[in-house]
């Protein structure tokens, strides 16, 4: 028993000295970590209208490890999921790739849904040489509640002016010398009562 013990502290010893020891980033290129910092520009959390759809743009720019903005790296964006609430880039595409500009930042456009209503997710991944990165964008689709187009409500408004004037004009073949009282309204209070 004595002996399990003391290899038991042995091992746990050997065990505790390795999580003490700081560890390199795995990913580590030249002295600086081989990671492209991703930043939403425009398109997080913007919705879709299935009725009246505007194109969404979608823009990142892509940073270096110092926060530098890196040009021409590749960045391609992907819709996700491919089944349910989604929406198509040009010519009805799920992904797109495109280089960044001069100033690090890559563009596409969503031009529509595809008519279901839910969140959904585009994947933005960059790499530069041997620098790699990676965010998501989510949007939306959302169906409005039909609402009573604005030419029904001219006509009721028209139907109604109508039907007024007309009241007005026959009632103005009848004078009325003595102009008209309104109906008498009489208010009886009970007695009080206090328990």
């Amino acid at each position: 028993m004595v002996r399990s013990c003391t290899r038991f502290r042995q091992i746990f010893a050997i065990a505790l000295s390795f999580s003490l020891v700081p560890l390199a980033p795995a990913a580590q290129v030249g002295g600086a970590a081989s990671v492209l910092q991703l930043v939403t520009m425009k398109g997080e959390g913007e919705s879709f209208n299935l009725r009246h759809a505007t194109p969404i743009d979608l823009e990142v720019q892509v940073l270096d490890p110092q926060g530098n903005p890196r040009r021409r790296a590749i960045v391609t964006f992907v819709l996700l999921p491919s089944g349910g609430a989604t929406a198509y880039f040009v010519n009805s595409a799920q992904t797109v790739t495109v280089q960044t500009d001069d100033n690090g930042i890559a563009t596409v456009r969503l031009v529509r849904p595809n008519g279901i209503a839910g969140a959904f997710t585009v994947r933005v991944s960059a790499s530069d040489g041997n620098l790699q990165g990676s965010t998501e964008i989510h949007l939306n689709n959302f169906r409005t509640v039909a609402a009573t187009p604005p030419g029904k409500w001219v006509l009721i408004g028209g139907i109604f002016a109508g039907g007024l004037l007309a009241g007005i004009l026959a009632n103005r073949g009848n004078d009325n010398s003595q102009p008209s009282q309104p109906p008498l309204t009489t208010i009886t209070a009970g007695p009080a009562r206090v328990n």
